[in-house]
Protein backbone atom coordinates (compact mmCIF):
# COMPACT_ATOMS: atom_id res chain seq x y z
CA UNK A 1 0.00 0.00 0.00
CA UNK A 2 1.59 3.29 -1.24
CA UNK A 3 0.59 6.84 0.57
CA UNK A 4 -2.10 7.36 -1.83
CA UNK A 5 -4.42 4.28 -0.91
CA UNK A 6 -3.48 5.80 2.97
CA UNK A 7 -5.68 8.56 4.56
CA UNK A 8 -4.02 9.78 7.71
CA UNK A 9 -6.70 10.81 10.10
CA UNK A 10 -4.53 11.77 13.51
CA UNK A 11 -1.11 11.68 14.53
CA UNK A 12 -0.14 12.45 18.63
CA UNK A 13 2.80 12.50 20.32
CA UNK A 14 1.80 13.03 23.95
CA UNK A 15 4.50 13.58 26.61
CA UNK A 16 4.04 11.73 30.20
CA UNK A 17 1.53 14.23 31.86
CA UNK A 18 -0.66 13.62 28.69
CA UNK A 19 0.16 17.13 27.12
CA UNK A 20 0.65 17.10 23.55
CA UNK A 21 3.85 17.17 21.97
CA UNK A 22 3.03 16.81 18.10
CA UNK A 23 -0.05 16.74 16.76
CA UNK A 24 -0.75 16.16 12.33
CA UNK A 25 -3.27 15.03 9.42
CA UNK A 26 -0.14 15.13 7.26
CA UNK A 27 1.13 11.98 6.56
CA UNK A 28 4.72 13.31 5.49
CA UNK A 29 5.24 15.33 9.03
CA UNK A 30 7.65 14.02 10.94
CA UNK A 31 8.27 14.67 14.51
CA UNK A 32 11.56 16.76 14.99
CA UNK A 33 11.87 15.87 18.76
CA UNK A 34 11.07 19.15 19.98
CA UNK A 35 8.26 20.33 21.65
CA UNK A 36 7.09 24.21 20.81
CA UNK A 37 10.68 24.90 19.67
CA UNK A 38 12.57 23.37 22.14
CA UNK A 39 14.25 20.39 23.04
CA UNK A 40 12.18 17.28 24.29
CA UNK A 41 12.88 16.06 27.56
CA UNK A 42 14.55 12.51 27.35
CA UNK A 43 12.08 9.48 27.81
CA UNK A 44 9.07 7.89 27.18
CA UNK A 45 6.44 9.76 24.85
CA UNK A 46 2.87 8.10 23.53
CA UNK A 47 1.65 7.66 20.40
CA UNK A 48 -1.83 7.33 18.77
CA UNK A 49 -2.22 7.06 14.60
CA UNK A 50 -5.69 7.05 13.40
CA UNK A 51 -5.84 6.40 9.34
CA UNK A 52 -8.02 4.47 7.00
CA UNK A 53 -7.04 2.52 4.17
CA UNK A 54 -8.83 4.27 0.95
CA UNK A 55 -8.34 0.73 -0.99
CA UNK A 56 -10.27 -1.20 1.44
CA UNK A 57 -12.45 1.70 3.35
CA UNK A 58 -11.03 0.15 6.25
CA UNK A 59 -10.49 2.55 9.78
CA UNK A 60 -7.27 1.91 11.87
CA UNK A 61 -5.75 3.21 14.93
CA UNK A 62 -2.80 2.48 16.61
CA UNK A 63 -0.86 3.27 20.34
CA UNK A 64 2.04 2.49 21.84
CA UNK A 65 5.18 4.38 23.16
CA UNK A 66 8.69 5.51 21.54
CA UNK A 67 11.92 6.26 23.79
CA UNK A 68 13.21 9.69 23.11
CA UNK A 69 16.91 9.46 23.45
CA UNK A 70 19.49 12.31 22.83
Amino acid sequence: VNENNIELKEFIIFDRWGGIAFKSQNINDRWDGAIKGSPADIGAYYYQIRYKCNFTGEEFFLKGDVTLLR
